[in-house]
């Protein structure tokens, strides 16, 4: 099954890989196989179980980067 791993480059998205870790991180770019973030590193698209672009309402702020 092909999750939808499109947006623009540098948008905050959270990640849930299938072995259940979750983070958050920028989005930098994306190969056939694998997605590139900007902490994280490359993730192989078949590991990803959920791809959420980070969308703030106005006056929100992005809780802090770890």
């Amino acid at each position: 099954m092909c999750i939808h791993t499109a947006t623009f480059k540098g948008k905050n998205v959270r990640i849930v890989l299938r072995n259940g870790t979750v983070f958050e991180d920028k989005y930098l770019d994306t190969k056939s196989r694998y997605i590139l973030f900007q902490k994280k590193g490359w993730v192989l698209k078949e590991t990803i179980k959920n791809f959420s672009i980070r969308q703030l309402r106005s006056g929100q702020m992005y809780p802090k980067m770890i």
